[in-house]
């Protein structure tokens, strides 16, 4: 169910490309959420929780990128 023309749209662009790509409506939400993500992954791996860059340092880079690149040692 769709509340607007707006999410209908939205669907259709996922529906043809099969991704959505959209700036983040709330950068200190988006932050906890991946924070939170990361520490919650750590935990069940039994690992350190990575440190999060900022959000603008990872601005035109995806996250696996960035942890490769800040990263010595194998992956």
């Amino acid at each position: 169910m769709f509340t607007s023309d707006e999410d209908l749209k939205i669907a259709n662009e996922y529906t043809n490309n099969g991704y959505i790509i959209r700036p983040n409506a709330d950068k200190d939400a988006y932050k906890w959420i991946q924070k939170n993500a990361s520490v919650v992954a750590a935990s069940a791996l039994k690992i350190a929780a990575p440190k999060i860059p900022s959000y603008s340092s990872m601005r035109f880079t995806t996250w696996s990128t960035h942890r490769r690149s800040t990263t010595s040692g194998s992956r």
